[in-house]
This record gives structure tokens, sequence and C-alpha cells, in this order.
């Protein structure tokens, strides 16, 4: 058996992951799922987790990308904050919590070969809205999975820790209170997925189509001010350099979400 983990930026990724996993014979016993509480607006006003909840929901089968957030159980975790989540490796991560196991939620991931540096970025990615999807497969699948859950933009752990570290972040902190997303950012990391096909195919397009395509860019990004758009030009370089200046976000994530707009245009 293999185990893969990976994280994503919204959880539209995630579910999309799921769904495909599922398609591909994957059994929903071995797919689990740890989420940011804030994907689900249902769960806007939980600051705290009580032990009646906790818990409830987690090892309910993933029943599929439409019944995800539906089957999806609240539980807390130190240092992440109220999440929501499902499978075997949240009951995992619920029993580390719950048994005060050394490492907790870093721990659980190391016991299933991700490396601690990483493990310490993905629940770092969690606290800030992103959503973990682990899965257990045959060795004679482990290619297909892997492929599916690359397909998908999962963040670079190494890139994202780079991004941390320039933002002050330490490291994991098992009192670090849960982060304070903007609606903005609820709003993103809810928002539907279109997938990502051949993002890169031909850049020329923005270029040159610039006049046409530079107001549903504002739409997308509404930081973005008309002295930036001037400055951007249809360049994919300063296009995500000013992203990242205005909103703050890693490397890869505006990487991502670059495709993602890229491959949502109708060419």
């Amino acid at each position: 058996m293999k185990t893969f983990s990976r994280v994503y930026d919204t959880y539209g990724q995630a579910s999309q992951v799921v769904t495909e996993l599922e398609t591909a014979g994957v059994p929903r016993s071995e797919i689990s799922v740890v989420a940011n509480k804030n994907v689900s607006a249902a769960h806007d006003d939980v600051t705290e987790v009580s032990g009646a909840s906790t818990g409830a929901g987690i090892g309910a089968a993933v029943g599929g990308a439409g019944g995800l957030l539906a089957g999806l159980g609240l539980m807390a975790i130190p240092g992440i904050g109220p999440v929501v989540a499902l499978g075997w490796f949240a009951s995992t991560a619920l029993g580390a919590v719950a048994g005060a196991a050394t490492g907790g939620i870093i721990g659980a991931l190391t016991d299933i070969g991700v490396p601690k540096e990483h493990a310490e970025v993905y629940s770092e990615a969690i606290r800030r809205g992103g959503t973990l999807v682990t899965v257990r497969t045959e060795d004679a699948n482990a290619a297909r999975v892997d492929a599916i859950l690359t397909r998908h933009a999962p963040l670079d752990p190494a890139l994202r820790m780079a991004d941390y570290r320039k933002q002050g972040w330490k490291g994991y902190d098992p009192k670090a209170p849960p982060y304070p997303l903007s609606e903005e950012d609820r709003q993103r990391i809810r928002a539907p997925y279109r997938g990502i096909e051949e993002p890169r195919m031909d850049w020329n397009r923005v270029e040159g189509n610039w006049k046409q395509l530079k107001g549903k860019v504002k739409e997308q990004w509404g930081k973005l001010t008309d002295d930036d758009l001037d400055v951007i030009r249809g360049r994919r370089d300063q296009l995500e350099g000013k992203i990242q200046e205005r909103y703050g976000y890693a490397r890869d994530q505006v990487r991502n979400e670059v495709d993602a707009w890229y491959g949502s245009q109708r060419w």
C-alpha cells in the first residue's frame, strides 16, 4: 500500500480530486479529507467545537463530491482551529488530538510518511483555508492516483514554506489561534472549480487581447488598480507579481489561481 497526501488552496480542487479518485476505483474508505471550517458558510460562526460535536460524522463515507460537504464532521485541531473532516485519516488525527499523542496532527502526518517540515506547512495551509486530501492505494494503482492528485495543482510545500517564512511564520505552533480569513478569502476557497486544462498553452492570447481581458482580470482580482493593469499589459510574470503584491499570496497559490483563470476563459 502507498499513502499520498496533498493540500489544495480551494475546496473545489479537493472535491474534484475526490470525484476522480472514486471514478478511478479507489474505495471510499481509503479517501480522507481535512478542510478549514470556512469551506462551508454553515460554519462561519463556529469558533469552538464542543465535545458533543467533535468528531460527529468523521467516520462517514466520502459519498461522492456532490455530498462531500454534507458528510464532513466538525473537529478541533490545536494550531489550526475548527476543521471539517471525514475518513480514515481524519479519525486518526482526531484520535491523536484526543489522546494527546506526541505531535498531534503533525505526528499523524509524519506517521503516514509526510516529512515533518512538509507536515508543518500542510497544517498551516489548512489553518489559512486549505483542504487536505489523503488517500491509500495499492501499489499497482499508485501512479494513477498520484497523477490525479497532481493534476489539480496542489500546493508545493517547499515554495509555500519559503513564502510563509517571508511573512514571519516560524513553524507549527499548537497554541496558534485560528487564522483570520477575510470575506474575500472565504469566497475564494468556496468558489466553483472549473478544472485546469492546458492553462499555459498559449499565453500570447492574453497579451494580444489585453484590452478586452483586463476588465475580466480586474473582476477576478479586485485589489488590482488601473495603474497595475497598465503595468501588467498582459504579461504573465507581471500579473502574478502584482497579485502577490496586492494579496500577499504565496507564489504557487498565485500561479494556480492564474492557471485556473486562464482555463476558465472561452477563447
